[in-house]
């Protein structure tokens, strides 16, 4: 019986110690990890002595606005690391990619609507560390974040700021102060990232963002041709009013009640496309309903105008609850 309780003790004491061993391994590493993660970054000594970048500095602090891949290829050399992101026309994102310089801290960004072009211009620059220059103001990676906020806010519109944190647990403290240039309307934006209090990290658009962009013209196009198709189909209806004359009135009512049976149709066969699982057939359903939709309410506008007074009634208590459940649904959502 002693013997048999020894053996358990040892047993025991023995199991205890792996577990406690394993415990130690186990906080060790997160211990080491806990620290690579919130390793300090290594600044530059003395910081901002390094050879100021001339071709990429402007009197802005923002970096030339025409600053092409052939340029920076020229001044640095090809570089280290290239990524490319594809076209997503689901989130309409991607097609853009970017040029790395580890080596220096520097990264270089190229628009998507700029990619495919033989020369791409250069849409946005990061500045992070190894890099040891200064901007054309005088700011530089380490700078003290009360040495260099009175820089930034004589040579920027600061727009606000974002709360940071590092680490494993956020121990280490930070914040992004949101900044642009200076004039009537906005053109190029900054992102000076302070850690711990000391300047970590420059983001600056170098292409500026147009005032009216070649999307805006676009839409503006669009909308113009529409309000005149829409024009010249109520010169075309009402010289085909005109012509008609007497007979006008059936017609109206012989078209209004096409129209409310056809979108009812399309109505039923855009709800029974939701039940595919296919992606294109719920989009397509999407849009036969809509324009069923349209359909029906055109259509009821026509019949509101008849002379049967139980039509007229009918079609505009249909078009008044139709209103209704529309207001309620945005203002539901």
């Amino acid at each position: 019986m002693r013997h048999s309780f020894q053996r358990f003790l040892q047993h025991t004491l023995q199991l205890l110690s792996q577990r406690l061993c394993l415990l130690v391994v186990l906080f060790c590493a997160a211990g080491a990890l806990h620290g690579a993660e919130d390793k300090p970054p290594v600044y530059p000594a003395p910081p901002g002595q390094g050879a100021p970048l001339a071709w990429l500095d402007a009197s802005d602090g923002l970096g030339r606005r025409e600053l092409r891949r052939s340029e920076v290829q020229i001044s640095l050399g090809q570089p280290d690391e290239v990524k490319k992101w594809p076209t997503s026309r689901r989130t309409d994102s991607g097609g853009h990619s970017e040029m790395h310089y580890p080596a220096l801290g520097l990264t270089f960004q190229i628009n998507a609507e700029d990619a495919n072009d033989r020369d791409p211009r250069l849409g946005w620059m990061t500045v992070a560390l190894p890099w040891d220059g200064r901007t054309a103001q005088g700011l530089y990676l380490g700078m003290t974040e009360d040495a260099a906020m009175p820089i930034i806010r004589a040579g920027y519109k600061v727009k606000g700021s974002i709360a940071l944190a590092w680490g494993q647990g956020g121990y280490t403290k930070g914040k992004a102060v949101l900044a642009q240039n200076h004039g009537w309307r906005k053109t190029q934006f900054i992102t000076f990232t302070f850690r711990e209090k000391r300047l970590y990290r420059i983001e600056a658009q170098l292409k500026p963002t147009p005032l009216v962009s070649l999307k805006d013209i676009r839409a503006l196009l669009r909308t113009i041709v529409s309000i005149a198709l829409v024009a010249l189909l109520g010169l075309g209806f009402q010289a085909v009013r005109e012509r008609l004359g007497s007979n006008w009135e059936r017609l109206r009512t012989l078209l209004g009640a096409a129209l409310v049976g056809t979108g009812v149709f399309a109505l039923f066969a855009a709800v029974s496309t939701f039940g595919s699982g296919d992606g294109y057939a719920k989009m397509a359903g999407l849009l036969m309903g809509l324009g069923g939709a349209g359909l029906v309410a055109f259509g009821l506008a026509l019949l509101s105008q008849a002379r049967n007074a139980a039509v007229s009634g009918l079609s505009k208590v249909l078009l008044g609850a139709a209103l209704v459940v529309v207001i309620v649904a945005s203002l539901i959502k």
